[in-house]
């Protein structure tokens, strides 16, 4: 019975702080397992992924499109960087932040302000950021 209370209230705390609750959250990744990990997160957080973008040519196009309230984008797309779509969303206003596997890469002047979050990252980061 403790542990039926205590896990009952451990999933009411959860929920009460649930950071992406009702946000439709854009997600710019070309891994698969990876975009499928980051989904799972953001919905268990409340939040719904709206769109799901693997190429530059995807991130630019999704960029456009209305009906998100944050994008996530990993900034080398096999190869390519997402920086012309980051562009577009700053344009835009559109809150978003970047996350790579290459923590050395230097974000463009432009886009310096840009929060980036270096991979292999945690949910708590992912949340936090």
């Amino acid at each position: 019975n403790d542990l039926r209370t205590w896990a009952s209230g451990a999933r009411g705390a959860w929920k009460a702080r649930m950071p992406f609750e009702g946000l439709n959250i854009l997600i710019v990744e070309d891994e698969p397992l990876i975009g499928f990990v980051l989904q799972d997160l953001i919905e268990e957080a409340g939040g719904r992924v709206v769109a799901h973008a693997t190429t530059l040519r995807e991130a630019e196009q999704c960029a456009e499109i209305e009906g998100f309230d944050l994008a996530i984008l990993d900034i080398n797309l096999n190869g390519e960087f997402s920086y012309p779509a980051a562009r577009r969303l700053a344009m835009r206003n559109q809150p978003f932040f970047f996350v790579t596997g290459y923590a050395h890469l230097k974000v463009p002047d432009d886009l310096s302000g840009v929060p980036v979050l270096d991979k292999p990252y945690t949910r708590h980061a992912i949340l936090r950021t």
